[in-house]
């Protein structure tokens, strides 16, 4: 009897073993960047003070300030790692940007923020990219409260005037239309449409929400490549505020985009990019994972593939279905170019902000 109970709990210690090896595969097979991912290096916690500062200041959309620019001789080309088994002769390998930041702690440092270096001449010459065909597309509903900062920490980039500014509204807040109808008096790069192909989905009940974003990023999308010579869009949300280099960020990569068919789309946030996280503000990375959430894509994404099949709900989780990505990866920064600051909203509980 005594052989058996040990014989019991031996094949019960096997079990749980295997379980929770299981689950612990399971999490991280979900959450890890997949092989297709450039980072190898997992962002860790370390003693580096100065990283994690820089970290915290744009999470929390503060301007980040460096002790020293990047001189060009300084310029340190990060490996964008290829997808496995993408031929050679379409794989962007390299994209420059600023070496990092020095050791010591220098955030309260009045010098601008390092400027990423130019893409290489030969990606810049074949890419259809220029900030004047760019529209810059803010989808708003019923929290102006939220839009006004998304908007001013935008119209305060280096640049932003030489771009198009679309703001989307859905719903019929007068406080939005007010807020937005005045952006556009005040910068006359800035264009104010109201979603005309919204649909009556209160009778759905808690998911009317996931219908109603989904109709709207249908007409926002259309109108902003509705001019022709619109070649590339960046979709913001209205609680979104961007860091001072968030611009700079798609000019830098939106010549890769062009270039590489094995990318689809460029993001401003990292999903794990968590604020206790040792985060390289030079590094970017390929994943598999649609980030959204501040995010560019190409002309020919929306009217060749998109625009026919877009769905009538769920769209974000919809673009990340093996259909619409087809085995393309999005190129992400380390450190996110975005802080959402919205504690209320379709998909937010308040609730889950309490102290």
């Amino acid at each position: 009897p005594r052989s058996g109970r040990s014989l019991t709990l031996y094949l019960f210690f096997i079990f749980f073993s295997a379980a929770w090896i299981g689950l612990v595969f399971l999490y991280y097979g979900n959450f890890a960047p997949s092989e297709r991912s450039v980072s190898t290096r997992v962002p860790k916690i370390g003693p580096d003070a100065s990283k994690r500062a820089v970290a915290q200041s744009l999470l929390d959309s503060k301007p980040v300030q460096y002790s020293a620019l990047s001189e060009p001789s300084k310029i340190n080309p990060i490996a964008l790692e290829s997808r496995v088994g993408a031929p050679a002769t379409q794989r962007i390998n390299h994209v420059a940007i600023p070496d990092q930041p020095p050791k010591e702690n220098n955030i309260d440092r009045t010098d601008a923020p390092p400027r990423a270096a130019d893409p290489p001449a030969s990606l810049s010459a074949s890419s259809t990219f220029s900030r004047s065909t760019t529209m810059i597309v803010i989808l708003t509903c019923k929290r102006p409260q939220y839009l006004e900062q998304t908007m001013n920490a935008l119209l305060s980039l280096e640049n932003v005037a030489e771009y198009r500014i679309l703001i989307s509204q859905d719903g019929f807040d007068d406080r939005v239309r007010a807020l937005a109808s005045g952006y556009v008096v005040r910068h006359p790069s800035t264009r104010h449409v109201h979603n005309d192909l919204r649909q009556n989905h209160d009778g759905r009940g808690e998911v009317a929400a996931m219908y109603y974003i989904a109709d709207h990023y249908k007409f926002a999308l259309g109108k902003a490549f509705e001019a022709g010579e619109v070649r590339h869009a960046i979709l913001l949300e209205e609680d979104m505020v961007v860091s001072p280099d968030f611009l700079r960020l798609f000019e830098v990569t939106a010549p890769i985009l062009d270039a590489d068919p094995t990318l689809y789309c460029v993001s401003s946030w990292n999903d794990n990019g968590y604020r206790h996280m040792d985060l390289d503000p030079a590094r970017l990375f390929r994943s598999s994972f649609f980030p959204g959430l501040g995010w560019m894509l190409r002309r020919e994404l929306w009217v060749d593939e998109l625009r026919s099949k877009w769905p009538t709900n769920g769209w974000d989780h919809w673009m990340r279905v093996d259909a619409q990505s087809r085995g393309r990866d999005c190129i992400v920064p380390e450190l996110s170019r975005n802080h959402n600051i919205g504690q209320e909203g379709a998909t937010v509980n308040p609730s889950d902000f309490a102290a």
